[in-house]
């Protein structure tokens, strides 16, 4: 989960410095007896609470940020602990031991939150319907919560103003929804698309539609093409298709000219096409990514022979070819890379 910065620009550990200290106590957390008042961030973040969530914190009307991530807190949370936080912007609940939300399929809560980070909470097994109301999402982390489902058309609507969107490790299957991610990523230094470790299929056509650091679709069950469509995502850095069906040559990626490469793919820093059914060659224009530091095309059905000039990609420290159809001569340029 990216590092939470709350709306004073600082983060928000820090931030809670200047307030009476609850950080880096081990204790049961329903013993805190928190009063209700004018405060509007309670980060509790990182510690080793246990018990259920304390029906205490709902009488704290002004929170904008709460933040009870990464303790061991269990129980059950329903609409009723977050009637009154018409304020809040920023809620943090994940990686707590057994933390299951219960919702009504109608409930439209109170508030509008921009950072949600509900990961290992139990969600599922349907979509959770209350996301559609939450129309100023930016941030959005809803990795392994047990959801079983398809996701709606509509949370293509949603996505125009997300930035960072993990659903990974659900059971979400069929296709995927068009989606355009918020061009404001570029700034935060955290825009990224996770839904790896899935069943979702169909193509991925929809990546198109959006501009950002950091890609992993691997571990589903997408086919077809590769589109060429990665040369205009200006910002990305990471990108990692492996373990899916796609079939369509790896030229694909890469088709367009040598200044297409240097003002798009240029920045990328990771590729991962292992273990798909990706044929044909591999393309050489692929060595003027000079700035690649990882590339895996294991696992594939590739002929021909590795590009002559392949040492000039200097920053490659990892390089993986192994299990294809490849032939011919093992380029001398490859002793540039030690």
């Amino acid at each position: 989960m990216p590092m939470a910065v709350s709306r004073l620009g600082v983060d928000k550990k820090t931030a809670a410095n200047g307030k009476e200290s609850t950080h880096n106590k081990t204790n049961h957390v329903t013993r805190l007896g928190l009063p209700s008042g004018s405060l509007g961030d309670l980060s509790l973040d990182h510690n080793m609470f246990n018990g259920t969530f304390i029906e205490t914190i709902g009488g704290l009307s002004n929170l904008e940020i709460l933040s009870l991530g990464s303790n061991h807190l269990e129980g059950i949370i329903t609409e009723n602990h977050l009637t009154n936080f018409s304020r809040l912007n920023y809620l943090d609940l994940s990686y707590n031991s057994f933390v299951s939300m219960q919702f009504s399929s109608h409930w439209v809560p109170p508030f509008q939150v921009e950072e949600l980070y509900l990961a290992r909470c139990k969600l599922g097994p349907e979509f959770p319907k209350w996301l559609r109301t939450q129309k100023q999402l930016r941030y959005l982390d809803i990795s392994s919560a047990q959801i079983s489902d398809t996701i709606p058309n509509w949370f293509g609507n949603q996505s125009l103003s997300l930035v960072y969107l993990n659903a990974s490790c659900n059971q979400i299957y069929s296709f995927f929804p068009d989606i355009s991610f918020s061009n404001n990523q570029n700034r935060s230094g955290r825009g990224a698309l996770d839904l790896s470790r899935n069943q979702i299929s169909g193509s991925v056509t929809f990546l198109c539609g959006i501009s950002t650091l950091s890609i992993d679709l691997s571990d589903n069950l997408f086919s077809g093409q590769v589109p060429d469509c990665f040369a205009n995502i200006q910002s990305l850095r990471y990108v990692n298709l492996a373990n899916n069906g796609f079939t369509d040559g790896v030229n694909l990626m890469w088709k367009g000219t040598e200044v297409d490469y240097k003002n798009g793919l240029g920045l990328v820093k990771l590729i991962n096409l292992s273990s798909n059914n990706l044929v044909g060659k591999i393309p050489s224009e692929i060595t003027k990514l000079d700035d690649l530091i990882g590339l895996n095309l294991s696992r594939n059905k590739l002929t021909g022979s590795i590009p002559q000039d392949i040492g000039r990609m200097m920053a490659l420290n990892f390089l993986d070819f192994s299990r294809n159809h490849l032939s011919g001569g093992i380029p001398t340029s490859l002793s540039e890379l030690s």
